[in-house]
This record gives C-alpha cells, sequence and structure tokens, in this order.
C-alpha cells in the first residue's frame, strides 16, 4: 500500500526541516573558508618570519623567495576574502540581516548557540592572527628602512673621502700609474 501524497498540515514541518539543513549547510560553508583564511594567515605569519631572517642575515635569494611567496600568499587571501564576502552575504540573507553591516560578531549573535560559539573562535583566532601578521610585516618594514637607511650612510661616507683623482677610472684602467702600488717588487 502506497503512502500517498505528504499531507498539506506536514509540510511546513518538512520545509523548515529543509531550511535548517540549507543554513547548517551555509553555515560550514562559512566555517571552511574562515578556517582557509587561518591557514593562509598562519603561512603569512611563517613566511613574514623568514623574511626577518633573510634580511637579518643579508640573504638576497632567501629574501626575493620569500617575498615572491608573500606575493602569492597575499594573491590567495584576497581570491579567499571574496568567497568569504560571498558566503557571508548568503548566511545574512538566510538569517534576514543583509540591511546592515554584516560582520562575525552580527552573525555569531543572530546564529544557533553551537554555530555561535564556532564563528566566534573563528572570528578571535583571526583577529589574533591578523594582528601577529600584521605586528611583524611592520617589524619587518622598519628592520629593512633601516637596513636601507645604513646602506645610504655607507654609500654616501664613500662617496665624502677626498681624493685627487680616482684609483680606477671608468673603464677600470688604473688612472694614476704613478702612485699604483705593487704587491711584489722584482721577480718572484
Amino acid at each position: 500500500m502506497s503512502a500517498g501524497p505528504v499531507p498539506v498540515a506536514l509540510r511546513p514541518y518538512r520545509t523548515g526541516w529543509d531550511q535548517m539543513q540549507a543554513m547548517d549547510t551555509k553555515l560550514q560553508h562559512l566555517i571552511d573558508v574562515l578556517e582557509e583564511q587561518m591557514a593562509l594567515m598562519v603561512s603569512m605569519a611563517r613566511c613574514l618570519a623568514a623574511e626577518r631572517d633573510a634580511v637579518i642575515q643579508g640573504d638576497r635569494k632567501a629574501l626575493d623567495r620569500e617575498v615572491a611567496r608573500k606575493e602569492q600568499l597575499v594573491q590567495q587571501i584576497k581570491d579567499t576574502e571574496t568567497r568569504r564576502q560571498r558566503r557571508v552575504d548568503e548566511v545574512s540573507a538566510s538569517f534576514k540581516i543583509a540591511d546592515q553591516v554584516v560582520t562575525l560578531d552580527v552573525l555569531a549573535a543572530a546564529a544557533p548557540a553551537a554555530w555561535s560559539r564556532r564563528l566566534a573562535t573563528c572570528r578571535d583566532d583571526l583577529r589574533r592572527t591578523i594582528g601577529q601578521v600584521r605586528e611583524a610585516n611592520q617589524a619587518n618594514q622598519t628592520l629593512v628602512a633601516q637596513s636601507l637607511s645604513l646602506v645610504q650612510g655607507s654609500l654616501k661616507m664613500l662617496g665624502e673621502i677626498p681624493t685627487d683623482k680616482g684609483t680606477y677610472g671608468e673603464r677600470g684602467q688604473v688612472s694614476n700609474p704613478a702612485q699604483a702600488g705593487r704587491l711584489l717588487k722584482g721577480s718572484v
């Protein structure tokens, strides 16, 4: 015997259940993107630490490698941010809070308790890690600026050394052979 069609009285319940499942899926997708952003920010923090070490050690190859890696991470973070915003828009539309600026604070307040805690944890972890990345980036900027200042000071000092004529000409030849010294005299 066939059960037949679902009675009309039960359809709203089923639709409500479907809506809850859809909301859970949207929230999980948002959490997934937030966790991906977190992983990228942790990678950025490591990259900045390696960049700092390269500057301190004067390792040009390592510095170039870390700068290229940082540029890739920045692009990935931008791409992930676009996806995060799309997920936030989906969730906020489901919560009917699209008329205001929607932050993770707003979503956490509107979400069911279990999701609220997960969103708040992601928010807190991201804030902390972004702060660490910001501090590391500023420290690296200061370090590079100080290094550049030292190099410029050295160049200025070398440029101010008084000489009659330079020892070497433009093409590398000795410009004042009478004053050119010899390491060894005579035969070896």
